[in-house]
């Protein structure tokens, strides 16, 4: 179940997966509508998340 969070100061979300990595996916928004989606897998960058 995706888990809500903030990454670097945006709204993001925390997908778990079956093989116990986790990915963060980051939602920059512009003018109310999301402008990027940034998606981190890498689990030396998720270690304080």
């Amino acid at each position: 179940m995706p888990v809500e969070i903030t990454m670097n100061g945006q709204l993001g979300l925390m997908l778990p997966s079956d093989d116990g990595h986790r990915a963060v996916l980051s939602f920059v928004v512009g003018d109310g509508r999301i402008a990027r989606i940034d998606a981190v897998r890498n689990p030396d960058k998720l270690r304080r998340v």
